[in-house]
């Protein structure tokens, strides 16, 4: 039987060391990249940002679907005013 969450099996990430998607503050830099490269070539990319997307800013933090943290919240930002914009 699989669960919802069995395309966190195929994951890329699942292979590496977690730390290189949430590292100690201050160190990101090059394992920022490293991880954001992994991610675009991991087959459920999409899956995870699809998940991680709907999380609330204080609960979304490292790196998920080849986008940081902070680049997820300005791609939420962009769609709630995208949204106003259309209403």
């Amino acid at each position: 039987m699989t669960t919802p969450n069995d395309w966190r099996l195929d994951a890329l990430c699942a292979q590496v060391d977690p730390e290189l998607y949430f590292p100690e503050p201050g160190a990101w830099g090059k394992l920022e990249e490293s991880a954001r490269q992994l991610c675009w070539e991991c087959p459920v990319r999409e899956i995870c940002l699809a998940e991680v997307m709907p999380l609330e800013e204080l609960e979304d933090y490292g790196t998920a679907g080849g986008y940081t943290a902070k680049q997820r919240r300005e791609m939420r930002k962009q769609n709630r005013n995208a949204g106003r914009q259309v209403e």
